[in-house]
């Protein structure tokens, strides 16, 4: 018996405490299982969330009947299964401590167990307070290195917050984004922290355009006026000439600005394809790549049974080869005004050069 479910890997170097109380807890829990409301609720919780936790390689195609299951993370459940044991867990040290001294008081007394509980948590209750040292040291180095900054990044985030909207991005690949940092805290992280809006880490990768993101090419202006990347924070000693000059410096950071069309555009949309939700991903990655993005030309890409007039969502690299060599038509408009009151509302102005089909 390793223990793994609960006892790794965190406290991989002692024996399964926590295991072992959960076997007792579940057999204890078993035989209790009719007369007790409480037993009952602990034995079916831990016996769903772990059956659910097995996930697809164990279940398959079964999991088609449980809604949403496709876009379910099943190893995250190990939460709610922690939740159940570490509940049947308690049920096991109870029953121990209970028999002990019931039968075995003049042998073991109350002092006596206590001494062998802690015992047999110290490697646990060691572990953790270690965890927390290093937290604590870490939170320590990062407020020497803010101190140190003396507010820069937080001027320069305050001045980006008072011009006109747009989204933020601080992890270009050419700017060093990934290491990007006051002391151990990633700039991007910063940014999202002050409520900008920004791109360039996935903090929620749920939805279906979220991994698009991920191809945006910072050498093209089309790129970041498609994801409206109007402002790009770097390091004052990295130079990013596809971007022009900085328009601001603050020590250790400078501010880039892009322009853009906003959050709204004007586009050609010739074909719709059709197909599922797998084949989504790879047919929006090669329209990012193709030069259609210059040419502001956007297929559509409709997840779903096709339709008269729609092609196969699989066969789109070969149409976007005929798109491309078809040139770039002229402009369809442009957006003549945008406004974002709030509370999920956008109103735009919008004026077309030619008629739309």
């Amino acid at each position: 018996m390793k223990g793994e479910l609960f006892d790794y890997p965190m406290f991989s170097s002692r024996s399964p405490v926590l295991t072992l109380l959960l076997g007792i807890g579940i057999l204890v829990s078993l035989f209790r299982f009719r007369r007790r409301v409480e037993s009952r609720l602990l034995l079916l919780l831990f016996a769903f969330w772990l059956l659910l936790y097995f996930g697809r390689p164990t279940w398959g195609v079964i999991l088609q009947a449980l809604p949403m299951s496709s876009d379910l993370h099943f190893h995250r459940l190990i939460a709610p299964v922690h939740l159940a044991g570490a509940g049947l867990a308690g049920v096991g040290l109870a029953w121990i401590w209970k028999v002990l001294l019931r039968e075995k008081a003049h042998l073991l007394p109350l002092a006596g167990l206590v001494v062998l509980t802690v015992a047999a948590f110290l490697p646990a209750l060691q572990e953790r307070i270690s965890f927390f040292d290093t937290r604590c040291e870490w939170l320590e180095n990062n407020r020497t290195a803010f101190a140190e900054d003396r507010g820069q990044l937080d001027r320069l985030l305050e001045s980006v917050a008072a011009r006109p909207p747009g989204r933020v991005c601080a992890r270009l690949p050419a700017a060093q984004g990934d290491e990007y940092k006051i002391g151990d805290v990633p700039v991007h992280a910063r940014v999202t922290s002050k409520g900008l809006d920004s791109v360039g880490y996935l903090y929620h990768a749920l939805s279906l355009n979220a991994d698009i993101q991920g191809y945006m090419d910072e050498s093209r202006p089309a790129h970041l006026n498609l994801f409206n990347v109007r402002y790009v924070i770097a390091p004052a000693d990295r130079k990013l000439p596809a971007l022009g000059l900085p328009v601001e410096t603050h020590v250790r950071h400078r501010l880039y600005i892009v322009e853009t069309t906003g959050y709204f555009d004007v586009v050609d949309v010739p074909q719709v394809f059709t197909g599922t939700r797998e084949e989504w991903f790879p047919a929006a990655r090669d329209w990012l790549h193709s030069p259609l993005v210059e040419a502001k030309i956007h297929p559509a890409l409709i997840v779903g049974p096709e339709t008269s007039g729609s092609l196969p969502m699989k066969e789109i690299r070969t149409h976007l080869d005929a798109m491309a060599a078809g040139g770039i038509p002229s402009s369809p408009g442009m957006v003549a005004e945008a406004e974002i009151p709030g509370d999920g509302h956008f109103i735009v102005d919008v004026h077309a050069s030619r008629t739309a089909p």
